[in-house]
């Protein structure tokens, strides 16, 4: 099974069911849900351009494919909730979706582990709390889906992450992703590229017909 298929799995499994949790909630629960939703698509979509596509050479280039993320974690981490009434739960999932983070980390082992330690404490404290049934089955299927994705992350990307394609990644993907470049006339670029190089080119050969 590929990487894609492996987290389509957990996305699936607990974290469709923490959806389906956060949606029965409602309020400002299944709106962090939606914005929590964005960043796992976008996390499937990473592991499929992963496998199609070689290293880029610049890190500059992998740095576009992984803004989007990093972005959608900060809109996460930005999304109000003070004021609800659910702030505790809601709170325990803006101070662990930065586990999504890991794309730009090296050392997984120490990194996941630091989100171990949080699941842990997460799940003691509201084990021996008054906790409402209602939030029981959202926090199990939360903490279940950041379990399945440590564990996938130390199986698949120890040591950070890994291109595994045979492609070259096209540069129209990587500025595409920009906004300034999303309505970028590409190919006018590149006729104007090559127009230059043509240009180049014949004057390098009048200078070798005509050396001084």
């Amino acid at each position: 099974m590929n990487v894609s298929d492996c987290l389509r799995e957990i996305y699936v499994g607990p974290f469709s069911d923490y959806l389906t949790a956060s949606n029965s909630l409602g309020g400002l629960v299944k709106d962090q849900s939606q914005l929590v939703n964005c960043l796992f698509k976008l996390e499937i979509n990473l592991m499929q351009i992963l496998q199609k596509y070689k290293k880029p050479v610049h890190s500059q280039e992998e740095d576009i494919f992984l803004e989007p993320i990093s972005k959608q974690i900060n809109i996460i981490k930005n999304h109000a909730i003070e004021k609800s009434a659910d702030c505790h739960y809601l709170q325990f999932v803006s101070d662990s979706i930065e586990i999504y983070c890991w794309t730009k980390e090296t050392d997984l082992e120490t990194f996941i582990s630091r989100f171990s330690d949080l699941i842990i404490a997460y799940k003691s404290k509201y084990r021996f709390s008054n906790i409402a049934e209602k939030y029981s089955g959202w926090l199990e299927a939360w903490t279940q889906t950041l379990e399945e994705l440590s564990e996938f992350v130390l199986t698949h990307f120890k040591n950070g992450l890994v291109w595994q394609g045979n492609e070259i990644l096209p540069a129209q993907a990587a500025l595409g992703d920009k906004n300034e470049f999303r309505n970028f006339d590409h190919k006018a670029l590149f006729k104007d590229i090559n127009r230059a190089n043509s240009r180049l080119l014949r004057q390098a050969d009048e200078n070798a017909d005509n050396p001084e």
